[in-house]
């Protein structure tokens, strides 16, 4: 079995079309690049601004250093023209073994609008689960979304979560996927 530090993460293999570089101050411009003129309700407004995305990103790089919500974001780029697409999240990854949150996992993805419908999201989403169940040996792997934001609902059923708005905050859907 793989021993995995509590405090940072692997990082995250190619998948058969992307590959996945770590979010960090020095990258974080290419988000505003991404999602600055991106008319889509559902982006962060983080990602459109620049002080913010750098602000983000500061919070994300030292995010993998803490033992209880650690977590890091993953830029998606394509694999042949190193082009980036979107981002992947990784939160709440705690490494304190005193109750079952160790054993969860937290994720997210964003995907520039031009690179939508084309089984982008599909394959990273797919791609980061192995890794928190494989790699992480997270067995808990939750997700949310806006509401209204009916397109992400039906990606995260159709990626096999199942939606729990009873054990959590109102205001999202809540999706979980267990082994």
């Amino acid at each position: 079995m793989i021993q995995i530090p509590y405090h940072r993460f692997p990082n995250l293999s190619n998948s058969e079309r992307l590959s996945y570089h770590f979010l960090n101050e020095e990258n974080s411009s290419i988000l505003v690049d991404l999602f600055q003129n991106d008319s889509n309700p559902f982006v962060d407004n983080r990602f459109q601004d620049t002080v913010k995305v750098t602000m983000y990103a500061l919070v994300s790089q030292n995010a993998c250093y803490w033992p209880k919500h650690g977590g890091c974001d993953f830029f998606i780029s394509l694999k042949d023209t190193e082009t980036y697409i979107g981002i992947l999240h990784l939160s709440d990854c705690s490494g304190e073994e005193f109750n079952d949150n160790h054993l969860r996992a937290t994720i997210g993805f964003n995907i520039a609008t031009p690179f939508h419908r084309q089984y982008y999201a599909t394959e990273a989403v797919k791609h980061l689960i192995d890794y928190v169940q494989n790699i992480l040996k997270k067995s808990k792997i939750l997700a949310y979304t806006n509401h209204g934001n009916q397109a992400a609902n039906d990606f995260l059923l159709s990626m096999g979560l199942i939606l729990n708005n009873e054990d959590y905050l109102l205001g999202y859907n809540y999706y979980e996927l267990k082994n």
